[in-house]
């Protein structure tokens, strides 16, 4: 693994690289895909989407539950898509700092 792209916090929003691979079998998937880009039920079992797409009602899984046996609650899902979308997580991802950590050898180099 390339310690330079290692996150700390394993969250699927920073992961790239082998941490994105590993993250996959640590984190479920909202919504899955198959190989004909269709949208499969994954973690959100329906969901509807408003006219303008600005929104989304969703209905969660049932009998989903965390390491310690505490179930996934609505609030859980809100606080995991605002991290993941929200304003921190573009300004996060697009800084500086985040862009310009990588290193390599032979003809391309950061």
């Amino acid at each position: 693994m390339n310690a330079v792209w290692a996150n700390e916090l394993f969250t699927p929003r920073d992961g790239v690289g082998e941490t994105a691979t590993y993250g996959r079998q640590m984190h479920a998937f909202w919504i899955n895909g198959n190989e004909n880009v269709e949208m499969l039920p994954g973690v959100i079992t329906d969901w509807q989407v408003s006219e303008d797409g600005l929104s989304w009602d969703v209905t969660l899984r049932e009998g989903i539950t965390f390491h310690n046996g505490d179930p996934l609650t609505i609030d859980d899902a809100l606080f995991t898509m605002e991290f993941v979308f929200g304003p921190e997580a573009i300004e996060t991802s697009l800084s500086p700092e985040r862009t310009s950590r990588g290193s390599g050898h032979g003809k391309y180099r950061s």
